[in-house]
């Protein structure tokens, strides 16, 4: 029987980067722990945060503990710094 592949999509907001070691981890988890990939995305349209989907066979319990562990590395391996609102710094 073929194993079902199972991957972790992240649609990124276009101001968003990563951040490479926190990117590692999440990749690392994924592939250890679930036997997942990760296919990062940018968005084309205006988004505020990282869309996350869970494609592929997740079984209902697997699919349960991937959202508890993996959705806090997806949160540290991605940021912004549109909240800093650098457009209305002034330089002398």
């Amino acid at each position: 029987m073929t194993e079902l592949s199972r991957t972790l999509v992240v649609l990124l907001p276009a101001d968003w980067e990563a951040v490479p070691t926190e990117l590692r981890e999440l990749r690392r988890c994924l592939v250890e722990e679930f036997a997942a990939e990760i296919s990062v995305r940018r968005a084309s349209g205006t988004m505020t945060a990282p869309l996350t989907f869970f494609a592929g066979y997740w079984p209902s319990d697997v699919y349960r503990l991937a959202q508890q562990e993996v959705l806090p590395l997806v949160q540290d391996a991605f940021f912004t710094l549109a909240w800093l609102n650098l457009d209305e710094v002034y330089y002398r």
